[in-house]
């Protein structure tokens, strides 16, 4: 049984589409798969950026959270009190001593 000439032909240059459209596939996959690695590595570095700035952000969250608390009416009155019996106290021992 032999096959007319043209039919090897068609078979050659189907199989040859074949192994270029292959070829062709391996080289977008090749490409496609390189992307990826860089888009991963570039999402990596991002990530650490955000983990950073998250990090510093909570940081001066608690430091405004602690002034706060230190500059709160409550605790400036509660300063003042002090400081007011800590005054009167000076000025009793002056007289007490004698000494102005």
């Amino acid at each position: 049984m032999e096959l007319p000439l043209e039919i090897l032909i068609a078979l050659g240059g189907g199989g040859a589409s074949v192994i270029v459209a292959w070829g062709i596939a391996q080289q977008k996959l090749t490409s496609i798969s390189s992307a990826l690695l860089d888009i991963e590595k570039r999402l990596r570095a991002l990530d650490n950026r955000v983990d950073k700035t998250e990090g510093a952000t909570e940081l001066l969250q608690n430091k405004l959270a602690v002034l706060a608390s230190m500059s709160s009416p409550e605790s400036l009155e509660r300063k003042n009190r002090e400081i007011a019996s800590i005054l009167k106290d000076i000025e009793f021992l002056r007289k007490q001593w004698g000494a102005k």
